[in-house]
């Protein structure tokens, strides 16, 4: 990402972007890109819980929970899949009507 943004890449920050990137390359050693996401991960982990207080965590559930915001998320993505891929959810044939998912 460092080197993205000295390059001036306007998406020197999306993560996601530099990992399409990279598992596009054949030099890459997906074991080792796993351990170093993984390392990113616990990181990342660790800057969250230093910077969110139980103010902001209690804030945000009210946010989700007015908004409706996991079963907008979940609605949403069900509505980009096809008929074949909704059908092979197997998430949703474990749920009876008044289960609730975060």
């Amino acid at each position: 990402m460092g080197k993205r943004q000295k390059e001036g890449c306007e998406l020197w920050s999306d993560f996601e972007f530099g990992l399409v990137a990279l598992c596009g390359q054949s030099s890459v050693s997906f074991d080792a890109l796993n351990e170093d996401l993984f390392e990113m991960q616990k990181y990342f982990a660790t800057y969250l819980n230093e910077i969110i207080t139980a103010e902001t965590l209690s804030e945000i559930g009210e946010l989700a929970s007015d908004e409706k915001l996991a079963v907008n998320t979940m609605g949403k993505f069900i509505a980009d899949l096809d008929e074949e891929d909704f059908s092979n959810i197997k998430f949703r044939h474990k749920l009876d009507h008044f289960h609730l998912y975060n």
